[in-house]
């Protein structure tokens, strides 16, 4: 992934990561935004035997100031790319109460917009909080740090998905030596990590 890709293949790259993880063999990937239709709540929509994933794709925003520190993060990248071939220092957020209420945030408005929206066309409809984002400019920003609980991240958006229109949330973090990832099911009502070792 690079930071000049279009947004399109940026959130389908993040989709593919999910789908890899999950080992969920998908026939195609599709824009739902291609042809100028109308908004749909989805920003790619998998194709898997049969099957149709709609899936809302969105980055963690951990910093004190909402964007903050996806912005400085990338200042920090541009002007290492002009200084010392891109080679930049950044620092990722430690403060626990910000990174759950990123998620609680995420979701939220997520679901706000998911409402407007109909998903009867989709099998599933999907939200995914992509983080660790292997992208210059954002990979420190979108960091999730080792400590993160499923039981506190349960404690943390319960009240938000209590009227979520998705089927499924994950949480998905990438850039770790091994890969977490979490899902919250409309089913099961509760999350339960799928991938990688326990907080430490």
């Amino acid at each position: 992934m690079t930071a000049k890709q279009p947004k399109f293949d940026l959130e389908c790259g993040l989709v593919r990561a999910l789908c890899d993880a999950l080992t969920l063999p998908v026939d195609s990937y599709e824009d739902p935004h291609a042809g100028n239709v109308p908004e749909r709540g989805v920003d790619v929509i998998a194709h898997s035997r049969g099957m149709k994933f709609g899936v809302q794709v969105t980055t963690p925003d951990f910093g004190v100031v909402r964007g903050a520190d996806r912005s400085s993060e990338a200042k920090a990248y541009q002007r290492a790319k002009n200084e010392n071939d891109g080679v930049y220092f950044h620092w990722g957020t430690g403060n626990p109460n910000q990174v759950l209420n990123s998620f609680r945030r995420s979701i939220e408005e997520k679901s706000a917009i998911a409402k407007r929206h109909d998903f009867s066309t989709f099998s599933e409809a999907w939200l995914l909080i992509s983080c660790g984002v292997p992208i210059p400019g954002a990979v420190v920003s979108t960091f999730l740090p080792p400590w993160v609980d499923t039981g506190e991240i349960d404690r943390w958006t319960q009240k938000a998905l209590r009227n979520s229109s998705y089927n499924r949330v994950f949480i998905h973090s990438i850039s770790d030596p091994v890969q977490r990832l979490w899902v919250w099911t409309a089913l099961d009502r509760r999350w339960v990590q799928l991938l990688g070792p326990p907080a430490r």
